[in-house]
C-alpha cells in the first residue's frame, strides 16, 4: 500500500479527510474565537479579572487547546515505530487528531495574538504563522506523525500549569489571593519543563535528524523543501527550548537567592 493510501485508509477510520482540510478543525476555531469573545463579555462583567477580560478568555481557551493536546500525546506516544518509514511517513490516528486540534488553536491564537495588546508581538505572530504551516504540512503530506505527537501533544504537558502560571502573571491581585498555589504552579512547571523540554525534548529532536538524513542518504524523501522545512523548525525550536530553559534556571537562582522572578519567562 503506498504512503497516501495508507494515510488515507487511517484518515478514513479515523472520520477525517485533512486533504480538503475539511470542517471539524474549522469548527473547532471558530468554537475558539466564539468562546474567546463571549468569555471577554462574561469576565468584563463578572470576576476578578475584569482588567483585562480579553486576555483571561484567551487564557481559557489556551488551556482547552493545551489539555486536549496533552491528554492525547500522553495516549498515543508509546506506540511502536520500530524503522525509520515508520517514524517519518507511518500515519497515525493520533497525529491527526492532535495535529486537527493545534491546527484549530494555532489559527484561532493567531488571530488573538493580533488583536489582544498584552500578546500582540512579532515573535508570537511569527511563532503561531509556522506553527500553523507544520501542522498543515504534517497533515497534507502524512509526514512525521510519529514525532508530531511528541512535539505537538507531550511537550504540551508543561504547558498546563504554565497557563495557570501566566493567569497569576497576568492579575497580580489575584495571585496576591493564592500566593501558595501560585508558587506550586511555578514549581511544578519549571520541573515538567526542565524534563519534557530540556533534557527530553532534544532526544526526540535528534532521533528526528538522525531519521531525515538516513531519508536523504536511501533516496526516500517525499518534498525536500517541506523536509528542510521541518528540519529548520526542528533545529530552532530545540535550540528555543534551550534558551526558555536557562531563563528558567536563572530566574529560579534569582529566586532561591532572594531576587525577584525574571520577567523574561514567557509561554512557549
Amino acid at each position: 500500500m503506498g504512503r497516501k493510501k495508507a494515510a488515507e485508509a487511517v484518515v478514513a477510520a479515523a472520520g477525517v479527510n485533512f486533504w480538503t482540510l475539511e470542517e471539524p478543525t474549522l469548527w473547532y476555531a471558530v468554537g475558539l474565537l466564539a468562546l474567546q469573545v463571549v468569555g471577554r463579555e462574561v469576565f468584563k462583567r463578572y470576576g476578578p479579572f475584569k482588567s483585562d477580560a480579553a486576555l483571561f478568555a484567551h487564557q481559557l481557551c489556551s488551556m482547552v487547546c493545551i489539555a486536549h493536546c496533552a491528554f492525547w500525546g500522553v495516549y498515543y506516544w508509546f506506540g511502536e515505530a520500530n524503522t525509520i518509514e515508520d517514524r517519518l511517513y507511518g500515519p497515525s490516528v493520533g497525529a491527526l487528531v492532535i495535529g486537527k486540534v493545534n491546527l484549530a488553536f494555532q489559527f484561532y491564537d493567531l488571530v488573538a495574538t493580533v488583536f489582544i495588546g498584552r500578546l500582540c508581538k512579532v515573535e508570537m505572530i511569527v511563532h503561531h504563522a509556522l506553527a500553523t504551516v507544520m501542522c498543515y504540512f504534517l497533515m497534507r503530506d502524512c509526514y512525521v506523525h510519529y514525532y508530531a505527537i511528541f512535539f505537538l501533544g507531550i511537550s504540551e504537558v508543561s504547558s498546563v500549569p504554565l497557563v495557570f502560571v501566566d493567569v497569576f502573571k497576568f492579575f497580580p491581585d489575584v495571585a496576591a489571593s493564592f500566593e501558595g498555589v501560585n508558587n506550586l504552579l511555578r514549581i511544578s512547571f519549571a520541573l515538567i519543563f526542565m524534563v519534557v523540554r530540556v533534557l527530553y525534548w532534544p532526544i526526540v529532536a535528534a532521533r528526528h535528524l538522525f531519521d531525515t538524513f538516513g531519508s536523504v542518504q536511501a533516496g526516500t524523501v517525499h518534498d525536500v523543501g517541506v523536509v528542510g522545512f521541518f528540519t529548520a523548525c526542528n533545529l530552532a525550536l530545540t535550540f528555543m527550548q534551550w534558551y526558555w530553559g536557562y531563563l528558567i534556571v536563572r530566574a529560579a537562582t534569582k529566586m532561591l537567592s532572594g531576587g525577584k522572578k525574571d520577567s523574561k519567562i514567557k509561554k512557549q
